[in-house]
């Protein structure tokens, strides 16, 4: 897991670098985000905006990622390798 860390943190950044996650998109694109709680270095995960599912009646509207703590911050992921086969 450490591994995964060191990748993320070298990772380039777009100019723009890490934003507040009110800025985030709600169109259900991926993005990087991150969350630090206060026992913890900090979260990063990939993350998406979920609307409620009316079909759903617990369902709510929100940040779909893997952790319990709200993500704060976000980046978009860059683009892929264009030489990918």
């Amino acid at each position: 897991m450490n591994d995964l860390y060191q990748s993320i943190r070298a990772m380039p950044l777009p100019a723009a670098g890490w934003q507040p996650i009110e800025t985030a998109p709600r169109d259900g694109s991926s993005f990087l985000a991150y969350a630090r709680d206060p026992y913890s270095r900090g979260f990063y995960g990939v993350a998406q905006w979920a609307e409620k599912q009316d079909w759903n009646p617990r369902s709510v509207a929100g940040w779909f990622w893997p952790f319990a703590i709200r993500p704060t911050h976000w980046v978009p992921f860059p683009a892929p390798p264009e030489d990918v086969k």
